[in-house]
């Protein structure tokens, strides 16, 4: 049921996601003047009626399954009862009530086939089919995972609409791109390649806004989400989290690509069917990412699951506070991995010698991350070694399990603070047993303590 609720999750998003994209591609080429163009539009408009449906639909089937895995009974997907439970009676189902009326909305608007001949029309139609798609897709925060952060759920919010959003400006862009780039690259087409360069010039600016927004709200929502090391490497949605920045970098790598090399070479006929291909191919790749993002919805967020630290070693910030010696390292390292980063953000804007850049930044980021690498400690080696178990668990706990285990542990069995004037280092205040004992009579004292006192 598992599996079913995340196809029908990750084919909900994608049809969102391309669904945005679609209307938010059509308002930056602008209305179309040539044939090819217009049949371009008819297209798009045609395939959105399509995706609102495969919206609604999967929408649907991700409302079954998740009634199913709910009430732990498979049969509970097709209860009426159980199903209208869901939808009226949890916040999560409110949301997605609201989010597919909008939905119905829009297919009811699309279905209307309004007549957009004149340009006021066009644009108008465009543009409410694009708020509507949106705000359907903005909607999904209301029932993620940054809906329960508390406090600080405001910002959360904020940061994964907008999110959702630029995923939908910039992926949710690239088929209809791609789509109108073909059609221009043909013979038949060639009347819509200027307002094919334009479009295209025009989407790689929003698209270079909407990357820049989407690293930055990606990074709010990691250092709200897992918050450390330990949760980002030991937990499932940690994992996730490293396996979509592993996808999101070859999307970027051909983004610049497209940006810096096929981009300026338009409006030849080879480089668009170049920049079509590669375009296609950062669309599959965006694909892969938002089934990645379906799949860390379903998962415990990574502040709330227990880590299990997968290396045979632990990173020690400790030393870099403890050992001058090692400071300096660490924030030289660090200084040059952000001079190597800035100078990966002005290879998208400059025109020269981008080649000779973009090696100085890696190299630097390179030479950053060995000079200020955090010096490996394993926990086992703070341990005795006739404690062989307690050190694998140690070491499959991590630093930040450790601690938390620290906390369960019975008052009795933690270390008590020094007592007041004590000046021994390590002295431990006495127990409230002893310290009952203390003003009580020898005898009393020893037969608390199973002893006999003394005759006579």
């Amino acid at each position: 049921m598992k599996a079913l609720l995340l196809a029908a999750l990750w084919t909900h998003l994608s049809a969102s996601v391309l669904l945005m994209g679609a209307f938010a591609t059509l308002l930056l080429a602008g209305m179309p003047t040539t044939l090819t163009g217009c049949r371009w539009d008819d297209t798009i408009v045609r395939w959105a009626r399509r995706l609102v449906l495969l919206a609604l639909g999967s929408g649907l089937v991700w409302l079954m399954a998740r009634t199913a895995v709910l009430e732990n009974r498979p049969h509970a997907a097709l209860e009426p009862p159980a199903i209208w439970h869901v939808v009226l009676d949890t916040w999560p189902g409110l949301v997605w009530l609201a989010r597919h009326v909008l939905l119905v909305v829009l297919a009811a608007f699309l279905a209307l086939r309004p007549d957009v001949t004149q340009r006021l029309n066009w644009l108008g139609a465009r543009v409410e089919a694009l708020l509507l798609a949106s705000l359907a897709l903005a909607l999904v925060s209301a029932s993620s995972h940054a809906a329960a952060i508390a406090p600080g759920t405001a910002p959360a919010v904020a940061a994964d609409v907008a999110h959702l959003l630029g995923t939908g400006l910039w992926l949710g862009g690239l088929v209809s791109l791609a789509l109108l780039l073909y059609a221009a690259s043909r013979r038949g087409g060639a009347d819509a390649r200027p307002y094919a360069v334009v479009a295209a010039r025009r989407f790689s600016r929003v698209a270079l806004l909407a990357m820049l927004v989407l690293m930055g709200s990606g990074v709010m929502n990691a250092l709200v989400q897992v918050e450390n090391i330990a949760a980002l490497m030991g937990t499932t949605h940690g994992r996730l989290l490293i396996a979509k920045l592993l996808m999101l970098a070859p999307i970027l790598v051909l983004a610049v690509i497209n940006r810096t090399r096929i981009l300026p070479a338009l409006p030849g006929p080879s480089a668009m069917r170049r920049l079509g291909g590669f375009v296609v191919l950062e669309a599959g790749l965006a694909l892969v990412l938002i089934a990645l993002a379906a799949a860390m919805t379903l998962t415990t967020p990574a502040r709330h699951a227990q880590p299990v630290w997968p290396l045979p070693f632990r990173f020690s910030p400790d030393v870099v506070l403890d050992v001058p010696e090692i400071r300096w390292r660490v924030f030289l390292g660090s200084q040059l991995m952000i001079v190597g980063v800035v100078l990966l953000f002005m290879v998208l804007l400059l025109r020269r010698r981008r080649l000779r850049v973009l090696t100085a930044a890696l190299v630097l980021v390179a030479i950053g991350a060995g000079i200020g690498l955090v010096p490996r400690r394993r926990l086992s080696d703070v341990v005795p070694a006739a404690a062989p178990d307690l050190s694998r668990r140690l070491d499959r706990l991590g630093h930040g399990g450790v601690r938390r285990a620290l906390r369960r542990l019975p008052r009795q069995h933690r270390r008590q603070p020094a007592a007041a004037g004590s000046t021994l280092r390590g002295h431990r205040a006495p127990s409230r047993r002893r310290a009952l004992l203390a003003g009580q009579p020898r005898h009393a004292r020893a037969r608390h303590a199973g002893l006999q006192p003394p005759s006579g």
